[in-house]
């Protein structure tokens, strides 16, 4: 039969145990995290994939990499969203992880609802 589990999903267990499947699996990996639905949990979301990130770079798994991009559709609007052109925000280089040679930008875009 299938088995339904109720409850949140513990999005740093679950990005850390798709790493270390990759890690067991293959020499390198490059994955793609997207995520569609608020600012605030895509904020928490890319907190637990920069967490990652540092974590498999300092175990020595440079070579596996995973890449976040997010898509926020209406939700709160804030002044410094409205002023993009296009809704998109293309973050800064993380200093932490370039010291570990890891991709270090973000793709994050807003796109308010009409």
């Amino acid at each position: 039969g299938i088995k339904i589990i109720y409850g949140r999903l513990d999005i740093p267990r679950w990005i850390q145990d798709h790493t270390l499947r990759m890690i067991g699996c293959h020499k390198r990996s490059y994955s793609l995290l997207a995520f569609c639905g608020s600012p605030k949990l895509a904020h928490e979301v890319h907190k637990s994939k920069i967490s990652n990130d540092m974590i498999t770079a300092i175990t020595g798994h440079k070579k596996h990499q995973m890449e976040f991009v997010s898509e926020s559709y209406g939700g709160p609007s804030s002044k410094s969203k409205s002023k993009l052109k296009g809704g998109k925000v293309q973050t800064r280089p993380d200093e932490e992880k370039q010291q570990f040679g890891l991709n270090a930008h973000s793709d994050v875009r807003y796109r308010e609802s009409a």
